[in-house]
């Protein structure tokens, strides 16, 4: 994932845990990520899994659907 971070797409050892905040205009960047956080006016508005948030309706699926289509998702 394109974050910058020396260490991005590299393997981890199991059960070391981590956060790798990323930010991104193009939501295949995140589709696998565990967790997705929507910001409107700098606030979370939205908060899960790309399924859980395409099926919260909100923002985030229409986002979601700009860019994939209905198919996709």
């Amino acid at each position: 994932m394109a974050c910058g971070h020396p260490r991005a797409g590299q393997s981890r050892p199991a059960g070391i845990g981590f956060i790798e905040p990323i930010l991104a205009h193009r939501l295949s960047t995140v589709r696998k990520a565990d967790v997705i956080f929507v910001l409107r006016d700098g606030r979370i508005v939205e908060r899960g899994s790309f399924g859980e948030s395409v099926a919260q309706g909100n923002l985030f699926a229409e986002l979601a659907k700009g860019q994939f289509g209905s198919a996709k998702m």
